[in-house]
């Protein structure tokens, strides 16, 4: 579905209705978190980047598999310049993730609302009916009371 961006910019994007599978596995497979373990065998967190944020990750997936084209350049005051390379998900990483960096303010906004429908469909919805409640089996309080008193 080609749609034009209010900056004359303007993007190839899966409509809503071409939603598949492979759209919401590339959302949820997109954070990956790799675990080192130390000689005794314990996490080592040492190196861990916990600073990438996870909803980007998972809006930049989303986005690789679905925009297959657009007209954004590497400099976009040249009609010359080479398009930006499109980002492609590769089923482990985005592959020219960084496209999406050089996108202006304005554009990457109309774009990420263009998005809004997109996520509702992909992002899973727990059923209340199957939601597991915990159930203590502790001590209650006036027996962990008399416990400590007697």
């Amino acid at each position: 579905m080609h749609v034009d961006l209010k900056s004359g910019h303007s993007i190839e994007i899966t409509p809503v209705a071409g939603l598949k599978a492979k759209h919401r596995d590339a959302y949820e497979g997109a954070p990956k978190i790799y675990m080192k373990f130390n000689e005794k065998g314990e996490p080592d967190m040492s190196d861990m980047p916990l600073s990438m944020s996870l909803a980007k990750l998972q809006r930049n997936a989303l986005l690789a598999t679905l925009i297959s084209a657009w007209t954004f350049r590497v400099d976009d005051e040249d009609v010359n310049s080479p398009l930006l390379p499109v980002p492609k998900w590769t089923g482990v990483d985005i592959e020219n993730d960084e496209s999406f960096g050089e996108i202006g303010l304005e554009d990457f906004d109309q774009i990420e609302d263009i998005l809004k429908p997109y996520l509702a469909k992909v992002v899973r919805k727990p059923d209340p009916k199957e939601t597991i409640t915990a159930v203590s089996t502790g001590a209650s309080k006036d027996q962990a009371a008399a416990s400590l008193t007697g």
